[in-house]
């Protein structure tokens, strides 16, 4: 069945091992996968052609657990150069993060990276993206608002979606559910009205179709029709997971959207990208459709 289709996956995530790749998931995972390139790559086959890496890395978890461990005796003064040092570390480990998911897209041809930026990072984020784009063939930027917990309409991520605007550069951030009940109110899909409104230029892609506010997501596709797309991982999935539109809220959800502004992915290693095209593949969409969300849609917004 998928034989008759190209399909790209929109939204994968890769690990240098699987114990990193199991650490990440932290038990949430439903598809027994791990998160390495080989077993991507194994799974991909000759059904998925491309897969982009929306990699990032948990800078603001890491950097509340070293500034937990300061003494409890530094001076004010003290206190804020040992915080300075941590947001510097993490800053490094982001941009060696991204290094080795440029390093993977550049060793895999069926791999894209993506660039991860979060706000701790300061005015380094537009240092990175601007050393990204001119020296690796980065494709979008990834935003993780509900890990970073970080609202999308904190002014320290306007310079960002000006940027993106500038280098006509796609935005996959994730919205909806998340690991943990206090993070969710970060990534509602209505705290992006703001940056909708203000960046009418913006290509911003919605990851998991909400998932869990999907009537947010309705209404926001509704008053913003221009560059505003979504993603159906998760949403849409062969695993048992919560939140899981049953096959005809799914196709109606996507419709009310509209079709051609809908990409399939998978959330690997989360989720099995084969097993979950072939969910989409069976759901009652014409071939035309399909076609849109498999690939069409994909390399409209990749300019592939």
């Amino acid at each position: 069945m998928l034989e008759e289709f190209e399909i790209i996956d929109m939204h994968v995530h890769t690990y240098p091992n699987s114990k990193i790749g199991l650490q990440a998931m932290q038990g949430t995972g439903v598809s027994g996968m791990t998160g390495t390139i080989e077993e991507l790559l194994q799974n991909m086959g000759n059904i998925i052609s491309k897969a982009i890496q929306v990699n990032m890395t948990p800078v603001r978890e890491m950097a509340d657990a070293a500034l937990k461990k300061l003494p409890k005796n530094l001076t004010p003064a003290e206190n804020k150069e040992e915080e300075k040092k941590i947001i510097e570390k993490m800053t490094g480990r982001n941009i060696r993060r991204n290094d080795w998911t440029c390093d993977m897209a550049d060793k895999h041809e069926q791999l894209i990276a993506y660039v991860s930026l979060d706000p701790l990072c300061g005015s380094a984020m537009i240092t990175e993206l601007l050393d990204k784009v001119k020296n690796r063939n980065v494709k979008g930027i990834k935003l993780h608002p509900g890990n970073g917990r970080f609202f999308p309409y904190d002014k320290r991520m306007w310079p960002v979606y000006e940027k993106a605007i500038e280098l006509k550069l796609p935005i996959i951030t994730h919205s909806g559910a998340f690991f943990t009940p206090d993070n969710i109110q970060y990534t509602q899909p209505k705290h992006f009205t703001e940056v909708l409104e203000t960046f009418d230029d913006l290509t911003l892609v919605l990851a998991h179709l909400g998932i869990g506010f999907y009537e947010e997501s309705r209404a926001l596709a509704k008053k913003f029709d221009n560059n505003l797309y979504f993603d159906c991982s998760r949403a849409i999935s062969s695993g048992k997971m919560w939140g899981i539109l049953k096959d005809d809220q799914a196709i109606e959800l996507i419709r009310d959207i509209g079709v051609e502004r809908v990409m399939w992915s998978s959330d690997y290693p989360w989720c099995n990208p084969t097993k979950d095209a072939q969910k989409v593949a069976s759901l009652n969409f014409t071939n035309e459709e399909k076609n849109m969300l498999f690939a069409d849609n994909a390399k409209n917004i990749l300019k592939i």
